[in-house]
């Protein structure tokens, strides 16, 4: 039996890649979380509780040893508080531990997908998007920073494992955040919090501003065929490849809901989610033998259905 694992389990994208395999495949599942109680229950997924920061050397190898594994996910990771010490201990320092496991315990495993960030890229001009992965790093936001690191971390393991480890840069996500930080989360809530409303009316910092923007349920399935592939490349972007508006955004809403939705500006509150960029996809494209054409209409269907499965629940 093929075992699949995800540290981070708990996690918005953890959550997902553990659900997404249990539900479209006969693996198991084995999924390690600080928190004490899985999101999941399903006699296929053990969930550990583990604080990786604390870990008892051997721990994951003992759990891991004379399995057959298949996928890992790397999924730990922190959004939020201005300090890099924080930031590295959650984000860089984590995956050292788990990636110094495998590696002392010669854990065999077809492929490990780590999760960076786009964050690593920093301030973009205009005129050099869209993004590659071979854009210059010179990230400015403590989380930024904190992901190069976590990529210095995995570049140095990258030969040395007894597996692919694939580094993921990813856009931002459409999930169901609850984190007002984010501006997912913002919207929703507000909505949420106005459902009763003949017209919906979100008080945000700006509408304007673009970013990449992917479903996270869609993301989670291109990692699944990723895993498929024999050889990857070690650093992948991996987004729409396309700019949405925030007001781009509440159209796609409103279509779900069935509800006008007007944006009111405010000048308090930025959010970093506004600031405009978007990636080049074109490696992992190519790696999926997946049309432009074709991907640009199916990740505007896959927000769609993302935001239907949101504002269901």
């Amino acid at each position: 039996m093929i075992v699949d694992v995800c540290f981070g389990a708990n996690g918005v994208v953890g959550t997902k890649f553990v659900e997404y395999i249990l539900n479209n495949s006969s693996h198991e599942v084995i999924g390690f979380d600080i928190q004490k109680n899985p999101n999941t229950i399903n006699p296929r997924y053990t969930f550990i509780s583990i604080d990786l920061l604390r870990l008892k050397p051997g721990t994951i190898i003992e759990v891991l040893e004379n399995k057959n594994i298949g996928r890992i996910l790397f999924a730990v990771g922190y959004y939020g508080i201005n300090s890099f010490p924080f930031h590295y201990k959650i984000n860089a320092k984590t995956a050292k531990i788990v990636l110094e496991e495998l590696f002392w315990g010669e854990i065999q495993f077809s492929k490990l997908f780590v999760l960076s960030s786009s964050a690593v890229y920093g301030e973009v001009k205009s005129s050099d998007l869209p993004i590659s992965e071979d854009y210059e790093i010179c990230p400015v936001s403590d989380y930024g920073k904190s992901k190069f690191v976590l990529e210095d971390i995995c570049l140095y393991y990258t030969d040395r494992l007894k597996g692919d480890l694939i580094i993921i840069r990813p856009s931002n996500f459409v999930a169901k955040f609850n984190d007002d930080r984010l501006l997912i989360g913002k919207l929703v809530n507000q909505i949420n919090k106005r459902h009763n409303d003949h017209e919906i009316r979100l008080t945000l910092f700006n509408k304007t501003g673009e970013r990449d923007w992917i479903s996270l349920s869609y993301f989670i399935h291109l990692l699944i065929e990723l895993g498929k592939i024999d050889r990857v490349t070690p650093i992948l972007n991996i987004g729409s490849g396309y700019s949405l508006s925030v007001e781009d955004l509440t159209e796609i809403i409103s279509k779900v809901i069935n509800k006008p939705i007007v944006i009111e500006t405010t000048d308090v509150e930025p959010l970093e989610e506004y600031k405009s960029n978007y990636l080049n996809v074109s490696r992992f494209l190519e790696l999926l033998s997946l049309d432009p054409r074709d991907y640009q209409s199916i990740t505007k269907n896959e927000l769609e259905k993302e935001f239907e499965e949101i504002f269901d629940d």
